[in-house]
């Protein structure tokens, strides 16, 4: 059996497009200078963003696809899945707690 070790550059890839993507198509749209309610809710979306392709990665390289079944065994695709899931499951707690403090500090209402 192959240690968890051996998934790493796996991790490290998926990561870096996870990040990547989010942070290319939010950071254009945001406007100079930054108030701090302002960097909050680009966070937010980074954060959602991030845990969204995190998901999305989980589904593809744990799949049944036959290049990926080449390139790891399935002992390592989970130890990678496994930890996208932590990941993913922390960075969209984050989400809502990032945008819901943006609009308090921009001062929209949080009442229906």
């Amino acid at each position: 059996m192959r240690s968890r070790t051996t998934s790493v550059p796996a991790l490290l890839v998926m990561l870096i497009i996870s990040l990547g993507i989010p942070t290319i198509v939010v950071l254009p749209r945001l406007s100079y200078p930054l108030e701090f309610a302002d960097l909050l809710y680009a966070l937010g979306r980074i954060v959602g963003l991030i845990a969204f392709f995190m998901f999305t990665f989980q589904y593809v390289w744990t799949a049944k696809i036959k290049i990926f079944e080449r390139l790891r065994s399935f002992d390592g695709r989970v130890a990678v899945h496994r930890t996208l899931g932590f990941l993913g499951i922390s960075l969209l707690a984050f989400h809502p707690i990032f945008i819901l403090l943006s609009f308090g500090l921009m001062g929209i209402p949080l009442q229906c």
